[in-house]
């Protein structure tokens, strides 16, 4: 071979090389082998989130799963994919599932059994809801019959609304309320911890007798209480119910002696030894003082006022003069707090000192009218109660036997802790006023489905409340003298149904009445609703108006029943002036 030609062979050699061919195709270099499996790799979870809620897994272990196969577990089914690597699964004992990330990705579903079995439960739960709302539209429908002022057949009719009838068969009116003998005490208080109500029921008051308890606080001054009987020979189990709203306020600490016992502003702690707001200062008692006496005495707290135990009386000094080598002698002075204001009681009581009674270790008695008096500490403050709150809600009765609920009886109530306002006083309110508030009560809500099933769901709600009442005057047009306008909206369900529900409230208040009676739509068939006022209508000069005019009442409290194209409702109401 001449050297041209053994120049150009060497020349295309080395351009194969280059180029890899006739090599390991790594530009020369040796091949990289794969990498070698994890031994010990970490378990990977899967994601149950696509699962119907409540489906279990079965027992813990693990499972491998070929290509293509499904394995079940309890209620969850692991399909393992085809055309690739078996899949390794492990069920905990925690309730979740990994696999391990070396063979396949296996996917997750319920298990056709479950899903037919879920149906099937949720079929007849719907079946068993529809069921017992019929039979709480109905009892909806009874208390809408009865109409506001009306009486009833039925002596137990809740807490005593407008609607009912008292033990003695007289009926309850705005004007003429009679709760000395309802069946049913309802007594609202509130601490600075929350809203206490107490639900009583005086034929029922022995050690045994089932009572009312506080089953949940739904927030927003609404609470419910439920009392239950002991089922019957037959299974049935008797249940009530009251759901009750109220704006009740705590307490707010005022100076001593501003302190008011009610809402008319009695003011009992008055000092310069005042026994109340109607006696005359008395000098001869210690200024900035108060008598202490024994109609008060549920306020007086002193550890020198107890004992651990018994019954008798305990003696103090009072104070006496100077008399020859006897030297004088200061009144005893205890350490205490009347009505929670921290102060000092001092024995009046002269030569005779002063006495406390003591029963089971309780003060019971303290003395004459005139042994002690109360000296509060500057500053010191009592917590003033709110007299001035609304109620309103509904009781009803159930009876559950076999998992089954009948609602027997729906009864809504509204009222106030201020007396009514005087109706000839109302005819001479002049002008309107708005007022604003809340509702609570029961509803049922209907659905049919595209297929025309029929299905219905019920509970308790809660809404807003608003009223434009028009009074008198020449400042109000002579067709609106006396009417009522008014909104029920924004329901809320205890269920959380989507709705669309709004009550339009369209009434009236007669001559010298102190209530407004009216129709209540809400798109179905008219509905009823009655309110009352409650509070003062004091007197007012006006420059724009009449010469005097009264002014409009605080607050108005009632009841409704409504029809909506889908569902009911029947409640209780109350609203404030804006």
């Amino acid at each position: 071979m001449d050297m041209k030609r053994f120049f150009l062979y060497a020349i295309v050699i080395a351009a194969l090389a280059l180029a890899g061919c006739g090599s390991d195709g790594n530009g020369g270099m040796p091949a990289m082998p794969d990498p070698a499996p994890d031994p010990d790799p970490m378990p990977t979870a899967i994601d149950l989130s696509s699962l119907t809620a409540g489906m279990m897994l079965g027992a813990a272990g693990a499972q491998t799963i070929q290509p293509g196969m499904t394995y079940e577990s309890g209620q969850v089914m692991f399909t393992c994919p085809a055309g690739g690597s078996a899949c390794m699964v492990t069920v905990n004992a925690n309730g979740t599932a990994t696999y391990d990330a070396n063979g396949g990705t296996p996917t997750v579903a319920n298990t056709q059994a479950a899903v037919d079995a879920k149906n099937t439960a949720d079929a007849a739960a719907i079946a068993v809801a529809t069921k017992a709302a019929g039979t709480k539209e109905m009892a909806i429908a009874a208390e809408a019959g009865q109409g506001p002022g009306q009486t009833t057949e039925n002596p137990d009719a809740g807490l005593g609304g407008s609607s009912r009838v008292n033990a003695d068969s007289t009926p309850d009116t705005a004007d003429s309320p009679d709760a000395a003998d309802d069946p049913y005490g309802l007594e609202i208080s509130r601490d600075r911890d929350g809203t206490e109500v107490k639900i009583t029921d005086l034929g029922m008051a022995g050690m045994d007798d089932p009572k009312f308890m506080q089953a949940m606080d739904l927030g927003g001054g609404t609470t419910m209480h439920v009392r239950t009987m002991e089922a019957d020979d037959d299974g049935n189990v008797e249940e009530e119910v009251v759901v009750v709203t109220t704006d009740i306020e705590a307490p707010k600490a005022v100076a001593f002696a501003k302190f008011e016992s009610d809402a008319a502003g009695m003011t009992p702690q008055a000092l310069n030894g005042r026994k109340d707001s109607t006696d005359a200062p008395d000098d001869s008692n210690p200024a900035d003082s108060l008598i202490i006496v024994n109609e008060n005495l549920e306020h007086v707290s002193a550890d020198s006022f107890s004992s651990s135990s018994g019954t008798g009386t305990i003696n103090f000094k009072g104070a006496t003069p100077a008399a020859g080598d006897t030297p004088a002698v200061e009144a005893e002075t205890v350490r205490g707090t009347f009505n929670g204001a921290m102060g000092t009681y001092t024995c009046l009581g002269g030569d005779g000192g002063c006495t406390v009674t003591i029963t089971d270790g309780k003060l019971s008695a303290i003395g004459s009218q005139t042994q002690w008096v109360f000296t509060p500490d500057e500053g010191a403050t009592s917590d003033q109660p709110d007299y001035d709150y609304l109620h309103y809600g509904f009781w009803l009765k159930k009876t559950t036997k076999d998992g089954e609920t009948t609602y027997n009886e729906v009864e809504t109530f509204a009222g106030s802790s201020l007396a009514a306002s005087t109706g000839s006083e109302l005819d001479t309110v002049s002008g309107s006023a708005s007022y604003e508030g809340g509702a609570t009560g029961v509803y049922v809500r209907n659905v049919n489905d595209a297929e025309g099933k029929h299905s219905a769901t019920s509970g308790h709600f809660t809404a807003d409340a608003s009223l434009m009442v028009y009074f008198s005057g020449t400042s109000i047009a002579q067709d609106k003298h006396n009417t009522v306008t008014g909104t029920i909206d924004n329901f809320e369900l205890s269920g959380g149904e989507p709705n669309d529900w709004s009550v339009a409230l369209d009434g009236t208040r007669a001559s010298s009445a102190n209530m407004i009676t009216g129709m209540a739509k809400g798109g179905g068939d008219e509905g009823t609703f009655s309110g009352t006022f409650y509070g003062t209508t004091p007197e007012t000069p006006s420059t724009t108006d009449d010469a005097t005019y009264r002014v409009a009442p605080g607050s108005v409290a009632g009841e409704f029943d409504a029809n909506f194209k889908n569902g009911s409702v029947a409640g209780g109401f109350g609203a404030r002036k804006q």
